[in-house]
């Protein structure tokens, strides 16, 4: 929990275009799949599955329940942006 709440709100907000429905705050979106990794459940059903059923993950999760495509579209283009942007600035080219 505070490791994701260390990352600054700029750097996460700054893929999101705006406009649409409200959109999960993506430090709780993190928070469930960095602890759905920690227990062994990498699928996106998987991590529904956990915000519905597990006490630690819907505390994580501030009872909310995204969908498993919600998940899905998270992890697949958000965090992979986001581990570019952390990878770049920790390992910067000469």
């Amino acid at each position: 929990d505070e490791m994701v709440e260390a990352v600054p709100d700029d750097q996460l907000f700054s893929h999101y275009k705006g406009g649409g429905r409200s959109s999960y705050h993506p430090k709780m979106m993190l928070k469930i799949i960095l602890y759905a990794y920690s227990q062994k459940v990498y699928s996106c059903r998987g991590f529904e599955k956990l915000t519905r059923e597990n006490i630690p993950a819907m505390w994580l999760a501030a009872v909310q329940q995204p969908d498993f495509r919600t998940i899905n579209e998270f992890r697949g283009e958000r965090m992979k942006v986001l581990v570019v942007l952390s990878c770049t600035k920790l390992f910067p080219r000469k």
